[in-house]
């Protein structure tokens, strides 16, 4: 089968692409608006780079995963890079590459950012860069005013009077308030961001109004992260979303007793 009609059964479509060795090994991974496209770009940009050549060379065989969409793809791609440490791949390779916002299950829960599922807890993301989950964390935690403070002040800490602590510090601290603050920030990640944006602009413009225009600042910087960070959450990805298509593309020989059965491999 030519190069040609090998690259045309490939799809027009989101998702990842893994190049295979003679024995089936993954080495290399990549993801893709459009898999097609993206794959007939590197025959047909030989000889510009030579890890390129290189990796053509060694490779027998390209299959591919399709996702819903780009954002799919990268945590996808992130997710088997870090599994199967592709050694073409330079990138992504050592530890979990995902991160998480965990709000605890503590009598007085806190939000924190981890990278393991491994504490009791409702988990939000997965996050690939550190910069956007905790941009996401300052955001709610300025917005909702939830930084406990571990003072003791009758009257309250001077955070306390900017409206930057939640009032831990103060004898007549009110947990329930707190906790109520705390379910408005778990339902801004779980619901509907066109309107929870609207909210922030709305802030903006009143801080704006009032000349508080570095507290405008700083929420025009999560704002132009904020779009890209929720299309993330919106995506509801899960580690488990794609194994079995996971299963197929990485398992050399067909496995009778998966029940699966393995997809045509693109040769060339």
């Amino acid at each position: 089968m030519s190069k040609e009609l090998t690259l045309k059964m490939l799809p027009k479509k989101s998702g990842v692409y893994l190049f295979k060795d003679a024995q089936g090994v993954v080495i290399y991974i990549g993801k893709a608006i459009s898999i097609r496209d993206r794959v007939s770009q590197y025959f047909h940009n030989r000889h510009k780079d030579w890890k390129v050549d290189a990796l053509l060379a060694e490779h027998v065989a390209v299959d591919h995963i399709e996702t819903k969409n780009e954002t799919e793809a990268l945590l996808l791609e992130a997710q088997l890079i870090s599994k199967y440490k592709p050694k073409y791949n330079v990138l992504l390779k050592e530890g979990q590459p995902f991160l998480y916002l965990m709000f605890s299950k503590d009598a007085i829960p806190t939000i924190s950012i981890v990278r393991q599922k491994k504490d009791k807890g409702t988990y939000f993301g997965p996050f690939m860069h550190k910069k956007d989950a905790r941009a996401v964390y300052r955001f709610l935690m300025q917005t909702f005013r939830l930084n406990l403070c571990n003072k003791k002040i009758e009257n309250g800490c001077l955070d306390f009077h900017l409206g930057l602590c939640a009032g831990s510090c103060k004898s007549s601290f009110d947990i329930a308030d707190y906790m109520f603050r705390m379910h408005l920030a778990m339902e801004a990640l779980r619901g509907n961001h066109e309107i929870f944006l609207n909210m922030v602009k709305k802030r903006i413009s009143e801080y704006n109004k009032q000349f508080a225009f570095e507290k405008s600042r700083r929420l025009q910087e999560y704002l132009q992260n904020l779009d890209t960070i929720f299309e993330t959450i919106r995506t509801r990805y899960s580690e488990d979303k794609y194994k079995d298509d996971i299963f197929v593309v990485t398992t050399p020989a067909p496995q009778e007793a998966s029940g699966v059965t393995p997809k045509k491999l693109h040769n060339f």
